[in-house]
């Protein structure tokens, strides 16, 4: 395409050169309305999207530049019952047997954390209580499921993402000295005594 004057020109195949469309680069619409919470309870994520359609991209004009979708927590209330997310997910698949792969029946799935690598803990990889062994059972957790039982990060569409203690998106919130999420190291409690550690431990005990 040329440049020729004040508009775009392009060279036919026998030499003469025509008027072009203009190209026009793609703007973004706005955005849609956030989706469903991937959870009830405990923390889960909601989407919202968006479209290159402001105008679409034309004559070889640039596609937008940006995030097509953004996310959000949701729901972020604590669950009743005694199961965590992920372990949810991993019972899920208690007593199947085609997940064990020809080895004996698994049984009960709990979630696997030791030896699993960083960039890996957004997958759901469990491992049979009973026997050891353990599988990816799924490539992702479900959003909103934590990265760890330590951090406080979230999974989201398969990648760790940084939240507060309280594990919101965005939030900047951090546990205090008393470990309160968002506290000001107030209300903790000092607690003093002795400890007298018996010289010889009774029979059949031990040191803690």
């Amino acid at each position: 395409m040329l440049r020729v004057g004040f508009g775009y020109h392009r060279r036919r195949s026998d030499g003469l050169v025509v008027p072009s469309q203009n190209p026009v680069d793609g703007a973004w619409g706005p955005w849609g309305p956030w989706g469903g919470c991937s959870r009830s309870c405990g923390g889960g994520v909601s989407f919202s999207q968006r479209s290159c359609s402001r105008p679409a991209p034309r004559n070889g004009g640039r596609y937008c530049r940006g995030e097509r979708s953004r996310f959000r927590s949701c729901n972020t209330g604590a669950c009743p019952g005694t199961l965590a997310f992920r372990e949810e997910q991993c019972a899920a698949y208690n007593h199947r047997p085609d997940i064990s792969k020809g080895l004996p029946a698994a049984g009960d799935w709990v979630p696997r954390y030791s030896g699993v690598a960083e960039k890996d803990r957004c997958k759901l990889t469990c491992q049979s209580r009973s026997l050891g062994y353990y599988h990816v059972l799924e490539p992702r957790v479900a959003d909103g499921t934590p990265c760890s039982p330590e951090g406080t990060g979230v999974c989201v569409r398969g990648r760790c993402v940084p939240t507060g203690c309280d594990r919101v998106i965005g939030s900047k919130k951090k546990f205090d000295k008393c470990m309160v999420c968002g506290g000001d190291g107030s209300t903790c409690t000092k607690v003093s005594g002795v400890f007298t550690k018996p010289r010889h431990p009774q029979r059949g005990g031990g040191v803690i």
